[in-house]
């Protein structure tokens, strides 16, 4: 369960972000396809999409690579 606070949340409400199971490392990524595609099951489902978060929990390089990352989140 993850809790931040997202600067870019402002302006750019529309976003998603891709986090490190073990480092918990956070990258911001915005993407045109996931949004057609969330606006399409918005309509399918008959919902008006007013904004979209997706956070997807991976493992980084460094994870794959050691098995384990260096930098830890506090």
């Amino acid at each position: 369960d993850y809790k931040f606070y997202d600067p870019n949340y402002a302006d750019h409400p529309n976003h998603s972000h891709i986090i490190c199971q073990d480092c918990e490392k956070i990258v911001e990524f915005e993407s045109d396809k996931i949004e057609k595609l969330e606006n399409e099951i918005s309509h399918k489902l008959g919902f008006e999409l007013k904004t979209q978060r997706l956070q997807i929990t991976a493992r980084c390089q460094e994870l794959k690579k050691l098995g384990a990352c260096k930098k830890k989140a506090c």
